[in-house]
């Protein structure tokens, strides 16, 4: 038996969601990435809990 790739675990894991609230609340493409040290650790951390501000800052400033 074959272990299956992230992609295919990603794709299914949003087949299910989907399929369970009746409706897509996903991206359609994702980004993996392996993270390579403490830095690279802390700057993704940084990136993802600033995400939802700048998403309301490019949507609801003007």
């Amino acid at each position: 038996m074959v272990a299956p790739t992230i992609d295919r675990i990603i794709r299914q894991m949003k087949g299910y969601v989907t399929k369970q609230i009746g409706f897509s609340v996903w991206q359609k493409l994702y980004s993996d990435h392996i993270i390579r040290n403490q830095q690279d650790y802390n700057e993704h951390v940084q990136y993802i809990n600033d995400n939802p501000m700048r998403w309301i800052e490019k949507h609801y400033s003007k």
